[in-house]
């Protein structure tokens, strides 16, 4: 029965109790005023109280219910599942990532997303190649860790990254940076490395441009250079974009489809991969190679050595010239 039901029947049983006694013999008017005041007294604050407690019932049930929306609201952000910002494309040896900073190292298998607050490395013999929800290539050294700070964050804590954005939209690709405890470096659609040793930093530019956030200020960098900076200052110096440094590089690049692909496609690729131009000999021979389609894999075989393996197949002769890819006629 509720509390309403309740207080109606009292109400109805001190009116017939209030009926009742006007119907006795009557007392004297004075004494009859001071029973009656006292009865209507004692009425009214039975029904204060009654609304009173209908009152608290009602605001309690309100706020329990605003309390439990709020509970709501903070649990289910935080429960929720966090964004996938990376996916580790290939490896080379054993990859390992964590949730945390203070959570166990766990092997990581090719294809598996890298959500927000993760962190990823490698070994002293394995490489890593992934990449970005942006579109934006990375990829780890030996002995590497990055921890993914944010979507278009991340910290570089030891080892070396490279980075490629030049395939990614620019739109989506200018907004990545790459913290380390030396600077911040940001970039326009280039291609770089940036390596930590002790206090010192190492940026080598292979394409495009970068800028360096640094305790002292910012520091640009373009293509062909390397630029090192530690307390003492920057210290530049020349890297050509073929120079074996970058070797690393290529023996964690993921592997071109080249079946139903032209061959200038693949060379535009290995071109990129090996730091190089592609020049041919005569403009008939870059009209033979847009119309000569591959077939077959590549997979397994690094970009430079791929070079060769797809030469013998095309009746072109192609070949390493330094900063080149020289693509001649094969007829002598």
């Amino acid at each position: 029965m509720s509390n309403d039901q309740v207080g109606a029947r009292e109400d109805d049983a001190i009116a017939r109790l209030l009926k009742d006694a006007g119907g006795r013999d009557q007392p004297e008017a004075a004494l009859a005023a001071s029973v009656r005041a006292a009865v209507e007294s004692e009425w009214r604050g039975i029904v204060a109280a009654r609304q009173r407690r209908h009152r608290l019932t009602t605001w309690a049930a309100v706020a329990g219910a605003a309390a439990a929306a709020a509970v709501i609201w903070l649990v289910l952000p935080l429960s929720g599942e966090r964004p996938a910002v990376a996916t580790l494309v290939t490896a080379s040896g054993v990859v390992e990532y964590r949730d945390g900073p203070r959570a166990d190292w766990l092997p990581l298998a090719a294809g598996t997303p890298i959500s927000m607050g993760q962190a990823i490395r490698t070994t002293g013999s394995s490489l890593a190649a992934l990449e970005l929800a942006s579109g934006v290539e990375l990829r780890l050294d030996h002995a590497s860790r990055l921890a993914f700070d944010e979507r278009d964050l991340a910290s570089l804590e030891q080892g070396a990254a490279y980075v490629d954005s030049g395939r990614a939209p620019a739109a989506l690709a200018g907004g990545f940076a790459l913290h380390t405890t030396a600077g911040t470096v940001r970039h326009l659609g280039t291609q770089y490395e940036a390596r930590l040793a002790e206090d010192r930093l190492r940026v080598a530019i292979r394409e495009g441009s970068v800028r360096i956030e640094t305790p002292g200020g910012a520091v640009s960098g373009v293509a062909g250079e390397q630029l090192l900076i530690d307390q003492d200052g920057v210290t530049r110096s020349d890297l050509p974009a073929h120079d074996p440094a970058w070797d690393w590089v290529g023996a964690v690049a993921p592997a071109f489809a080249i079946e139903g692909r032209t061959l200038t496609e693949f060379l535009r690729w290995a071109a990129r991969e090996t730091g190089r131009d592609v020049a041919y000999a005569s403009a008939d021979v870059e009209r033979e190679a847009a119309r000569i389609v591959l077939r077959g894999s590549i997979e397994g075989l690094r970009p430079d050595e791929s070079i060769a393996a797809v030469s013998s197949t095309t009746g072109l002769d192609i070949g390493l010239d330094g900063g080149h890819i020289e693509v001649r006629s094969g007829r002598h």
